[in-house]
C-alpha cells in the first residue's frame, strides 16, 4: 500500500521529525498519525462528556424555569 503526498512542505516536515527522533520517515508519519488521532478523538469524547452533563443537568432543573 502506498501514500504519495505531493506537497513539498509535507515531506519537510516528515524529514525534520524523522531527523530529529531518529525514525525513518514511515514511522514518523505513522506516529504523528496516530497521535493526532487520538487527541482528535479525545477532543470529539470530551465534547460529547459535556453535551451529555449540559443535557443532565437541562433535564433536572428545566422544570424550575418559569
Amino acid at each position: 500500500m502506498s501514500l504519495n503526498i505531493k506537497q513539498p512542505r509535507a515531506h519537510e516536515l516528515a524529514a525534520q521529525l524523522a531527523k530529529l527522533t531518529g525514525e525513518t520517515l514511515t514511522t514518523a508519519v505513522v506516529r504523528s498519525l496516530e497521535e493526532r488521532l487520538e487527541r482528535e478523538e479525545k477532543k470529539k469524547r470530551s465534547k460529547e462528556a459535556r453535551s451529555g452533563r449540559i443535557q443532565e443537568f437541562l433535564n433536572r432543573y428545566s422544570h424550575q424555569i418559569p
